[in-house]
This record gives structure tokens, sequence and C-alpha cells, in this order.
């Protein structure tokens, strides 16, 4: 603004300064003509009266100075002329003309080559002849031309003065204008015509302010509630480029980070990804299920459009469903494995049962059949019962039912109670039971501690090799715990399902375990049992070596 007003003075000022100096020079060279023509007059008044009295004996002793005199006569013929030069017939010469027609005539005739021009004035005397005189004088352009030095330099001096005074002028005009306090524009002291443009300055101010403040609170509390997700959140534009994402996002996708501007589909090349993205464009929504270390990820991806209904990008959230995916994987196995288990004895009893129906049977063979048929049913109540356990014990895990509002119970001698019960099956198969160790007592639900240890004393004779041994040891740690061990020389498991035994109805081999008649439920009743009780189990095998199981109650439950 402040170059424009200076230019614009500046221009206005160098217009102002032309015009004035061209119509100076040109009044003053029209006044200088006038005044010349006057002074014409004048001697031509003197002359004539010479003329007429003395004739041309006067124009011969006569002075006339600058001038330049003739007399023509009537018909046009040069009488005297004060240059004495032998002038042709003048008879169609202007001045000549017009002083025979009106007393007077005048004329200027212009010479560019010299840049001169010459005035001429003549007169009609008495007796019909005319006297005429003349003069040379310099041109308009010729005076302009010896002028230009001084008028250049007053014109220089007279732009220097217009532009230190348009800089002045552009300064204090402009300078209210800059200082605007645009914080508070309603405030400024500044011209008049701006306060319209003031006032309106002044409600926008208002309006922005309301409406940072609306959109950085907004901001804030979803950058909190994103924050605070345990969900991944992640925001993309019309190219599928990151606009932002919160913490957790880039780890439930599997990656290190998820820098803006950067392209999802390039970070992570997953083809479910990609076709989730894809769908949620054409048809509105989109979903797919990673696998990333370990743990599986849904997503589901929307799009997002903006006020003219344009697609504008795309938001995913990702969700970790890997405990609802293992949950399912294990309804789905427990639903196999326990219609398998079921099956087995049932097809038993409906075997016998038919053949018994059709009379095949023969009288002395009935109780044989009979006591077959009662050893499948409770064999399959034992194994409705372990499920019923497995049940109970989910249940209580997940109410957090706390064991301390149990009882004190000593390990050593419900450790003896157990292997008591499981002398005369030992018996058979010339098993070795023994228990050593410290009467160290936990607090918890005893039927469930003797469950616990009769589970692994029983597996510890079924899988034991005949003649081995099986020992069973109470002691307390270096760090105070209460230890429970249980050892046996038997058949022991292959390297890498160590950690699978306590699954339900896992077998390390399915043929052996249906000669020890099991369920495939006991160990994984023992580790509900032991979490629920807070304790760690630790199983040492060794193939054909025996196993040792080592159950840990930590020291906060010793009494």
């Amino acid at each position: 603004m402040k170059r424009r007003i200076f230019g614009a003075i500046v221009l206005v000022s160098f217009t102002i300064l032309v015009f004035c100096s061209v119509l100076i020079i040109w009044v003053a060279h029209e006044r200088m003509l006038s005044s010349f023509m006057g002074r014409l007059d004048v001697e031509a008044y003197y002359l004539r009266q010479g003329i007429e009295r003395d004739g041309i004996s006067y124009l011969r002793h006569v002075s006339p100075g600058l001038n330049r005199v003739s007399w023509v006569a009537a018909d046009g013929t040069v009488l005297y002329d004060s240059l004495g030069e032998e002038l042709p017939n003048h008879a169609d010469r202007v001045e000549i003309r017009e002083a025979m027609e009106h007393g007077t005539g005048s004329s200027i005739r212009y010479s560019n080559t010299l840049g001169e021009q010459t005035v001429y004035r003549a007169f009609l005397l008495n007796d019909g002849s005319v006297l005429r005189l003349s003069r040379t004088e310099d041109s308009l352009l010729r005076v302009m031309w010896r002028m230009l030095p001084v008028v250049v330099l007053a014109f220089a001096v007279s732009m220097l003065l217009a532009a230190w005074l348009a800089g002045r002028i552009a300064k204090s005009v402009v300078r209210p204008v800059n200082e605007i306090d645009l914080d508070n524009p309603e405030q400024a002291e500044s011209y008049e015509e701006l306060t319209p443009l003031l006032r309106r300055l002044a409600t926008q101010k208002t309006q922005i302010e309301h409406q940072i403040r609306e959109l950085s609170r907004r901001q804030r509390e979803f950058e909190d509630v994103a924050a605070n997700m345990t969900e991944g959140l992640i925001l993309l534009d019309v190219n599928d480029k990151v606009i932002s994402c919160n913490a957790v996002a880039p780890r439930l996708i599997g990656l290190d980070a998820l820098p803006e501007g950067s392209s999802l589909l390039a970070l992570n090349r997953e083809e479910a990804l990609r076709l989730a993205v894809e769908a949620a464009k054409e048809h509105g929504s989109g979903q797919a299920l990673l696998r990333k270390h370990g743990r599986w990820v849904q997503l589901y991806v929307s799009p997002a459009y903006d006020e003219a209904g344009n697609f504008g990008g795309s938001v995913l959230l990702c969700v970790d469903v890997t405990e609802k995916e293992e949950r399912d994987a294990l309804r789905r196995e427990f639903s196999a494995n326990v219609s398998h288990e079921l099956k087995t004895p049932l097809t038993s009893i409906s075997g016998i049962a038919e053949i018994m129906k059709n009379g095949m049977v023969k009288t002395e063979d009935i109780p044989h059949f009979a006591s077959a048929v009662y050893d499948e049913a409770q064999r399959l109540i034992r194994m409705v019962d372990d499920i019923i356990q497995v049940s109970r014990l989910d249940d209580a895990l997940s109410s957090d039912l706390c064991p301390k509002e149990g009882e004190s119970v000593d390990l050593l001698e419900l450790s003896r109670g157990c292997l008591a019960r499981l002398e005369q099956m030992a018996a058979v198969r010339q098993i070795r039971l023994e228990v050593s160790g410290e009467h160290l007592f936990v607090t918890g639900l005893r039927p469930m501690l003797e469950e616990m240890v009769f589970n692994l004393c029983e597996n510890a004779v079924k899988y034991n090799k005949d003649g081995g041994e099986v020992n069973v040891r109470v002691h307390s740690s270096e760090n105070g715990a209460v230890e429970l061990e249980v050892a046996d020389t038997g058949v022991g498991i292959p390297e890498g399902l160590c950690d699978r035994v306590f699954e339900r109805f896992f077998r390390v081999d399915r043929s052996r375990s249906r000669e020890a008649e099991g369920s495939g439920l006991g160990l994984s009743i023992v580790r509900h049992i032991a979490e629920l009780h807070h304790a760690d189990i630790e199983l040492k095998s060794e193939e054909g070596k025996g196993t040792l199981v080592k159950v840990s109650f930590p020291s906060s439950e010793l009494q």
C-alpha cells in the first residue's frame, strides 16, 4: 500500500510538472510574441507618419534598428527594403493582402532548419501603399531547447522534492493503518472511513477465536480418547496415506511406526488389508482378520465423506481379538474332543446293549457284558464329572475366587492320603510309592488341593513303568515358598510337548492313554486349581526316563 501511494503521488507530480512547464513556456512565448507585435505597431506608427510626410527619403535616413522595413506599392512592387535586397512582387503575401483589405495584416513564417520564426506586420498607407515591418525571433521549440538545462535542473529538483514529500505523505497515510491492533481492531484510532472495516474485523476475530477454541477442545477430546483406546485407530486420506493414528495402532498391525504422510498399503502389503480398504471405498465397509506376532487383529474399515458427499478418506479400527479367537479355537477343540471321548464309551455301551437285546449273549456271559457296560458307564460318569469340574474351575477363575477364604492344609499329610488311595493300583504293577519332606501348610480349598495332588500322583502311577517309583516331596524353597514335587520313572514326555500336556483332552500317546483309561482332563484340572491358588506349575520330562512336576505356592500363602 505504501509503495502504491508513493508511486501514485510521484506520477501525479510528474504529470503536473510536465503540464505546467509546457503551459508556462507556451504562455510566456505567446505573451512575448504579443508584446513584440505591440512594439512593431508603435514603431510602424512613427514610420508611417514619416513616409507620408517625406516619402522614401525618410526611410533612407531613418535607422530601422533590429526590424526589417519594407515599403510595397499598391501593385505589390517593393519600393524599399531596409536590407537593400531586390525583392519580387509581394502582392501575394498574406500580410500584404490583409493590409490592403483590412488596413492591417500580420503573419508568422517558421524556418524548421534554423529553428526561427519571422513575424510580419503590414499597415495600409493613405496612398494605397503598404508599410511592412518584420523581425526574426527564436521559435517556441528553440526557446524550449535553450531553456532545457534550466528546465531539467528545475524538473529534477522538483521531482526529488516531490519524491521526498510523496514518501512522507505515504508514511503518514499508511502509519495509522499499520498501527491498527488486529487483536483489538475496534479500539484502533484510524481513519473514519475504515470504521466499518474495523468493526467487521472485530466481529470476525471473535467468531474465529470461538471456532478455534471449539476445534481445539474437540481435538483434545479426540486425542485423549484415541490415546486411551485399547483399539488402534488410523485415519487415511483419499490416497491411502496416513493422516493420524494413535499409539497402539502400529503395533497391532505389525509395524514399528506409522509416519504421517506414509502409505499404509506400502508399509503393510497384506492382501487382506488392501481388499478391506478397497471394499470400504466401493461398498461402504470392509473387514480383514490379520495374524501378527502370534496375535489376531480384526480390522474394520469405513469410508469418510466431506460435506459435499465426496470421498475424503478412510477410518481403520484395529481390535485385538486374540482372546476371542483362542476361545473359539478352544471351544471348537473342546467340542470335538468331548464328542470323540463321549462317543467311545457310548458306542461300547450301545453295542453291548444291542447284542443283549437281540439275545445273542449266553446266560453265563451276561455278568461279563454287564460288567463291561458298568465300566464304560463309570468311565462316562468320570468324564462328565471332570468336564463339570473344569467348568466350575473356569467359573471360579473368572470370578476371582480368593483361596484365602479356605482353610490351612498340610501338604505333606495331604500327599500321604492321596498315595494311600493309589496303593492298590501301584501294587498291581509293583510301583513303589514314597512321600518325604516337611509339614508345610498352605491356605486354600482342601477338596481342590486334594484333587490336584491326587491327579498328579495318579498320572505318575498310570504312565509309569512296571516296577518303577513315584516320589512325592514337600519342602520350602530359598524364597520361602512351599513346593510340592511329584516325580516318576515312567515313559516321559517327548521334547516340545511338555507345555501342551495341560491342555484339555491333550494326549501324548492316544493308544497308551486309552489303555490307561483317562479323560485327558486331569492335568487341565491341576492347572486350573494351581491358578486358583496363585501357584506356579513347572514340568520337566525326558522321554523314557520320567517326569517331574513341581507346584510352587507363593510365600504369602504360608501360615
